[in-house]
């Protein structure tokens, strides 16, 4: 799975954890794919100064979410986006961490779409990364052929770079 980590808006000491779970997402086949992505709060201020949750295994999505996520700062310098390509299409969701929580995710369609087969499988190379500026997005992706779980062979290898609107979460087609 994918782990990120990031900082409540407004607070020193609260953190949300996102995460997804490769090991509920395979498909063995039937081309159901469930995969949520889920998210824990942290109180740092908790157990003495070493934190404790206050709440985990909350849900944004229920299904179809990949290890394509990462978070990057919205424009205003106080929220954050939280971007997911879903599994087995060329869809994005992101939505704004604000003070207050997250808010409706914004679906956007953009890149070329991905298969669902073993995407976001443990081994299998699904990366996503921002420029500096935070406008362009590059993700690499890496499909695999019909082997069985345990027998995972690279089939299809690809990289794209697309747009990325960090005042309206917005992602669209890009230069590759």
């Amino acid at each position: 799975g994918k782990v990120i980590t990031v900082p409540k808006p407004g607070s020193s000491y609260i953190y949300y954890i996102l995460y997804t779970n490769d090991v509920d997402g395979f498909d063995f086949g039937n081309g159901d794919t469930i995969v949520p992505l889920q998210y824990a709060i942290v109180d740092m201020q908790l157990n003495n100064g070493f934190g404790d949750l206050m709440t985990y295994d909350q849900v944004l999505i229920d299904r179809d979410a990949s290890p394509i996520l990462d978070a990057v700062p919205h424009c205003n310098g106080k929220d954050w986006w939280i971007v997911n390509r879903k599994i087995g299409a060329n869809q994005f969701m992101t939505w704004q961490l604000t003070a207050t929580g997250f808010e409706s995710p914004v679906i956007s369609t953009a890149g070329i779409p991905a298969t669902r087969r073993f995407e976001g499988a443990s081994g299998v190379g699904n990366y996503i990364d921002f420029s500096s500026d935070y406008s362009k997005i590059g993700i690499e992706i890496s499909t695999t052929n019909d082997g069985i779980l345990g027998d995972v062979n690279i089939k299809d290898h690809r990289l794209e770079l697309l747009y990325f609107d960090n005042a309206t979460g917005i992602v669209s087609d890009g230069l590759l």
